[in-house]
């Protein structure tokens, strides 16, 4: 073994990497120990001298025309020829590369140029012509044999250009691992990528369906501790940190070492998977029943969740399995359950399932058999056939009854309407009839006596003092008749509705009560003012009339208040006396149900209200009326 160091001229702290360009001369790159050229066994160094702002070299590549370009740590691109350096400026105004990371030739010509910074040009003669892509910092660059470009970022995974844009392939698609360090194609048509877990290699024509969009995700296979990779970590400072020889093998920069591989010798892929199922929990709890030869296992009724643990045996990377399961008869589609090794299911609906699950091992050899299992859900006795069948007769046998049920309640409220209807009229007549009577009897006897009064005054006319007591005479019985018509108008309408307001009315209602009845009436009515329509005050003042009559004719009692209370847009009228109470429905009830409670509950039902009765009859307790 020949070992190169200070006595031929190298001097450096760390081998970094290397490359060998198409003379056989070798290009070694140092941390701060710059660039050397071996040629021939001898060693020549490219340093500050020669053109390099930096001792560090992170990258470097040929060119075809035999020129190299070399990345420098911090500082800019360079291209060496003839053990000269010179620097390569971007941008009008002569910017640098800032940290060029990855080198890579272009199909178009020149070389693509990653930095750590996520910028990604194209260098041609010295010049940058093309620009794509401006993300997470460059590890490393390559283009396939077809042109397409593929670009690793820092722990990002695998890019690829599409012609617009990068397309990403991550662990959720399918990669071993998603941060990559070194990349390299192999003569069979795969990608080798240096990854933390291992060496991962790819179809290069699934990946380009990937970016085409046609898979949504790949397959690989991974060369690990198990196949001789002594450390799996592939993690490097340098690019390129893999490199492949005339005879078509690989060699890997590694933690432990150069590692080297033979591609032709993975073409021939592993055995499929075993797949196995191997538990069936419920609840958390590993269900335990007797199999039964037709659907397999059998879970109680009321189990809420359903676990199914399966596993794979596979030659190469167990680790790597990827599974596809699916649930027939509650699944529509295969779910893709990447390296999970549980299927988990919840509230599943009484029937009989089957359970199959495929495997796919690290070559991506499908295992389409797979596994199955059977089971059944039992219903609990309201899911059964007999249940649901006795609740249809059931409801079958009830619908009849519910129908006459309905049928009788609208002929009773029918009825009832008819009832009410019948009062009412018959109250309209009655009081039709009253206010006729009245009129004849005794306003029409006024007026009688007032004309008999006024025709014997006009005989009269030579006697003074017989016209005076006739004409006074006249004046009395008129003024007896003006009161008497103001009272027939109070009981159509009350004229102070229009004159105080309903508030007002009420009060004097009530004063006018307690002067004729000795009952104390007391009102607090602060919230009804501007509470009702104008519409409905005349329903709401009948209403209060109505309460305030059947306290003073029923209750015998010696106090009464009525207060009004309003909450947003709903009114609440209370009315309550200390009287004896009374019986408000049933066969022992103290009032009739013609003009009198029937009355009330109709207006408030006009008003779009409710009304109801709290009464006790014979206790101490008040008797109310609300009206809401």
């Amino acid at each position: 073994m020949k070992t190169f160091s200070s006595a031929e001229g190298i001097e450096g702290v760390r081998v970094l990497g290397f490359v060998q360009d198409h003379d056989g001369n070798l290009w070694i790159g140092m941390n701060a120990g710059g660039l050397y050229r071996l040629r021939e066994r001898r060693v020549q160094l490219i340093g500050r001298e020669d053109g390099f702002e930096s001792p560090n070299t992170t990258t470097v590549i040929e060119q075809p025309d035999g020129t190299m370009m070399v990345g420098v740590m911090g500082s800019t691109l360079h291209r060496v020829n003839n053990g000269k350096a010179q620097p390569i400026r971007v941008g009008s105004d002569g910017e640098p590369f800032e940290h060029p990371t990855a080198l890579a030739r272009a199909c178009e010509g020149g070389v693509w140029a990653g930095t750590f910074f996520g910028t990604l040009p194209r260098v041609f003669d010295g010049q940058v012509v093309q620009r794509v892509g401006s993300s997470n910092g460059t590890r490393t660059l390559l283009v396939d044999r077809e042109g397409r470009l593929w670009r690793v970022t820092l722990g990002g995974g695998l890019s690829g250009w599409n012609g617009t844009r990068f397309v990403t392939l991550t662990t959720r698609e399918g990669l071993a691992h998603d941060a990559v360090d070194q990349l390299i194609e192999d003569d069979f048509g795969h990608l080798w990528l240096g990854t933390r877990v291992g060496l991962v290699r790819l179809s290069v024509a699934q990946l380009h369906d990937f970016i085409a969009g046609k898979v949504p995700g790949v397959t690989g296979t991974l060369v690990g501790r198990d196949e001789g990779l002594l450390r799996p970590n592939l993690w490097t400072e340098y690019q390129p940190a893999s490199a492949k020889t005339r005879d078509g093998r690989l060699w890997f920069c590694t933690g432990s070492g150069v590692a080297v591989l033979y591609p032709g010798r993975f073409e021939k892929p592993a055995a499929a998977p075993i797949v196995h199922i191997e538990e069936l929990h419920v609840d958390g709890q590993k269900q335990v029943v007797q199999p039964r030869a037709e659907s397999g296992l059998s879970i109680p009724p009321g189990g809420e969740r359903v676990e199914i643990l399966y596993t794979a045996i596979s030659p190469s990377e167990p680790a790597q399995v990827r599974f596809r399961y699916q649930l027939a008869g509650y699944d529509r589609d295969w779910v893709e359950a990447g390296r999970s090794r549980v299927a988990r299911y919840s509230h599943l609906p009484p029937g009989g399932y089957q359970f199959r699950v495929i495997a796919v091992n690290n070559d991506g050899v499908w295992n389409h058999a797979g596994a199955r299992l059977s089971f059944d859900v039992r219903p609990q006795f309201w899911q059964t056939t007999w249940f649901r069948a006795f609740s249809l007769i059931g409801c079958v046998g009830l619908k009849p009854a519910f129908y006459f049920w309905r049928v009788r309640r609208l002929e009773r409220r029918r009825a009832a309407q008819e009832a009410f209807s019948r009062k009412l009229i018959d109250s309209q007549e009655q009081e039709q009839k009253r206010i006729a009577a009245e009129l004849h009897d005794s306003l029409g006897q006024n007026l009688l006596v007032i004309k008999n009064r006024a025709a014997l005054a006009l005989t009269q006319m030579d006697q003074p003092e017989k016209v005076v007591a006739q004409v006074t005479e006249v004046s009395t019985v008129a003024s007896a008749a003006i009161l008497e018509v103001r009272e027939i108008a109070q009981n159509l309408r009350p004229f102070q509705l229009d004159e105080l307001g309903l508030a007002k009315s009420i009060v004097a209602m009530a004063r006018k009560l307690a002067e004729s009845s000795g009952i104390e009436f007391r009102a607090e009515l602060d919230g009804l003012e501007g509470a009702v329509p104008s519409g409905h005050e005349i329903h709401l003042y009948r209403v209060v009339q109505e309460c305030f009559s059947n306290v003073v004719k029923h209750s015998r009692a010696t106090a009464a208040t009525i207060k009004a209370r309003r909450e947003g847009r709903t009114l609440q009228v209370v009315i309550r006396d200390n009287g004896r109470g009374f019986h408000a429905s049933g066969p022992e009830a103290d009032l009739t149900r013609g003009a009198g409670l029937d009355n009330i509950t109709e207006r408030v039902r006009t008003m779009g209200g409710s009304v109801s009765f709290q009464a006790h009859p014979g206790a101490a307790p008040p008797s109310s009326w609300f009206c809401r």
